[in-house]
């Protein structure tokens, strides 16, 4: 199994970025808010609030996120994917945060199913 993040697995485009921000539903989990769409793939975009002021600490923020998504992509299904962090947040959290998120997804997946 491999763990990376390929370049096939994030959402890039505006048009799709729009169109889960508009169309998706949301789960929260500490700081993290989480907007997904069902979809026939696994992608994933990661956003941070414009609240953190310098570009360089949301930029570490979102090297977090993917770490932390990396780690526990598998908990995700197919769905495309955007996690948004509000503030500045450590690496145990936003982990702890994106498991918990992946587990609330599969809960709500299966709720719906049945």
């Amino acid at each position: 199994m491999k763990f990376r993040l390929s370049k096939d697995e994030r959402l890039k485009h505006k048009t799709d970025l729009s169109r889960v921000f508009d169309k998706g539903r949301r789960l929260r989990a500490g700081k993290i808010t989480l907007i997904y769409l069902d979809s026939s793939e696994r992608k994933a975009a990661f956003v941070t609030s414009r609240t953190v002021r310098k570009a360089v600490e949301r930029n570490r923020i979102k090297r977090l996120l993917r770490e932390a998504y990396r780690v526990n992509k598998d908990s995700f299904g197919s769905y495309h994917l955007v996690f948004h962090a509000e503030s500045r947040l450590s690496f145990a959290q936003a982990s702890l945060s994106v498991a918990k998120l992946g587990r609330k997804l599969s809960e709500t997946t299966c709720a719906v199913d049945d």
